[in-house]
């Protein structure tokens, strides 16, 4: 596992240090997978072992990325079985997701999407908040003008 998680966030920092290389105009670019989520999958979330291995501090990883949209784990009853691509079951998805959720907890503009029963509402949230960014909001003022607590990751009632 230690060299599973090396090696996907030294291929996340290559991808990165290319798109700084061939894109001048700094355009937006919007990853998957950053490069803290490998310290979920460390065994034991243990933050020396991991730093440690890719060189870093949690300070810097938080730094490189000026915003962070999580989008959580789908349902029990959403959750795709049948995807072959899946590893894991709900519940370990589940924990995974919580513990990712724990490893970003310190960045300034991150914003949760809960799960929902309808994916597209999801990506709707998504869509909205990346046009704010682009229309250069800050953060708070993109918070008030979501349906969500994104600090939380619940639908406002």
């Amino acid at each position: 596992i230690k060299l599973q998680q090396k090696a996907i966030y030294a291929v996340q920092i290559a991808h990165e240090g290319i798109f700084e290389i061939e894109n001048v105009k700094k355009n937006l670019l919007i990853c998957d997978r950053g490069t803290l989520d490998g310290l979920a999958y460390w065994p034991e979330m243990r933050e020396d072992g991991f730093f440690k291995a890719v060189e870093s501090t949690i300070e810097q990883e938080l730094n490189r990325c000026d915003w962070v949209i999580h989008l959580d784990t789908a349902g029990a009853e959403s959750y795709d079985k049948d995807n072959v691509v899946r590893i894991e079951n709900h519940k370990e998805a589940d924990l995974i997701n919580q513990k990712i959720k724990k490893c970003w907890a310190g960045h300034p503009r991150r914003f949760i999407i809960p799960s929902t029963e309808s994916f597209f509402k999801k990506v709707s949230a998504v869509i909205s908040i990346v046009e704010c960014i682009l229309s250069n909001q800050d953060y708070d003022s993109i918070c008030k003008g979501l349906p969500i607590d994104v600090r939380n990751g619940v639908f406002k009632s």
